[in-house]
């Protein structure tokens, strides 16, 4: 499966159209998006830990992967591709945050994940602006989303 799904990427990145190729780094971001989120919050509950060098990190891979379709990458596109790292890696962020207080709820007031998570997501905004790791990583997920766009510019 995942030579049917390399070769995809390589004819995309050698044959595809722009929009092709858009729409399969889309798609990769979004898929990298998710599972950096989930990863983060997974690991911020278990350890009860906030490690920075995660938001960096998925910084990192939601840029590599938005950009790995493009073979070739005009300024405006890669300006327009830029703020889109920049969104999806916050995205990214926000949700690795929801996901840490999601579970974190729902151990503390023993309470099933779905109840936990609707809770949270009423919450989230207030939760979110009183933490200053929020912030941090945030911040520290941007950084990552520009050094990984700079090293995905290279290629």
């Amino acid at each position: 499966m995942s030579n049917i799904s390399t070769l995809s990427v390589q004819e995309s990145r050698t044959t595809g159209s722009p929009v092709t190729s858009m729409v399969a780094g889309l798609a990769l971001g979004l898929v990298v998006v998710v599972v950096g989120a989930v990863i983060w919050g997974v690991i911020a509950h278990f350890t009860d830990t906030v490690y920075f060098i995660i938001p960096l990190a998925v910084g990192f891979a939601v840029a590599s992967a938005l950009l790995l379709p493009f073979k070739h990458k005009p300024v405006l596109l890669a300006a327009l591709l830029f703020v889109l790292c920049v969104v999806l890696t916050v995205m990214s962020a926000l949700l690795g945050d929801y996901v840490y207080y999601t579970l974190g709820y729902a151990r503390e007031a023993s309470i099933s994940l779905t109840e936990s998570a609707a809770t949270i997501a009423q919450h989230f905004v207030e939760i979110a602006t009183d933490s200053p790791d929020t912030v941090k990583s945030v911040g520290l997920a941007a950084i990552g989303a520009l050094l990984g766009f700079v090293n995905a510019m290279r290629r």
